[in-house]
């Protein structure tokens, strides 16, 4: 395997991983915001 397809590849992974991340601290913002809407004192945190 060549340097540069070594280099694509962690390119790729890196931006797939930074989607997965920005996916999950959207969901937990939108949970977070979803469970303030409903009921302050049954709220549950939200992990990010």
């Amino acid at each position: 395997m060549t340097r540069t397809s070594l280099v694509r590849r962690r390119r790729v992974l890196n931006r797939r991983i930074r989607a997965a991340v920005a996916a999950r601290r959207l969901a937990a913002a939108v949970r977070d915001l979803d469970a303030k809407a409903l009921a302050p004192e049954e709220r549950v945190p939200a992990v990010a």
